[in-house]
């Protein structure tokens, strides 16, 4: 059976959540995030740019269901990919 590179991000990125962030989020929040990135989420929803990591690949970090995370977002895509650990952002 044959996935799409955006759905692995996604199945990825709700397995990462369940990990990192103690709750998964679906395709609703992932969706939802997006926006938050994007500029597009509403007042008082929207997140923060870290850095840039390659050409497509950019680090953001954004507070949901009251958790701040750390998240991967792929622009040609236009995903997230996964969320990072804490540790991961201070280096």
């Amino acid at each position: 059976m044959s996935r799409s590179k955006a759905r692995a991000q996604q199945i990825h990125f709700q397995t990462r959540s369940r990990q990192r962030a103690g709750f998964e989020i679906g395709k609703a929040g992932q969706d939802e995030i997006v926006r938050m990135i994007r500029g597009k989420a509403g007042p008082g929803r929207h997140a923060v740019f870290l850095r840039r990591q390659s050409l497509r690949v950019t680090i953001w970090r954004v507070v949901y269901n009251d958790a701040e995370l750390v998240v991967v977002y792929d622009s040609v895509r236009g995903t997230v990919v996964t969320v990072l650990p804490e540790a991961a952002v201070a280096s």
